[in-house]
């Protein structure tokens, strides 16, 4: 029930919500975006599968 009532609340406000920094015309899209700071020689960690 609280599931379909927030879904219902989502798409009646749909456009209150910016899918890319495109559609934020005025904000500076270093605010809007983000990056990690990876370093380029690191190696990627490989986990176990978990069930």
């Amino acid at each position: 029930m609280v599931k379909r009532q927030l879904e219902a609340c989502l798409k009646e406000n749909v456009e209150l919500f910016a899918w890319s920094a495109t559609e934020m015309p005025g904000i500076d899209p270093e605010v809007a975006c983000h990056q990690l700071a990876l370093d380029p020689m690191a190696s990627a960690v490989v986990q176990r599968r978990r069930k």
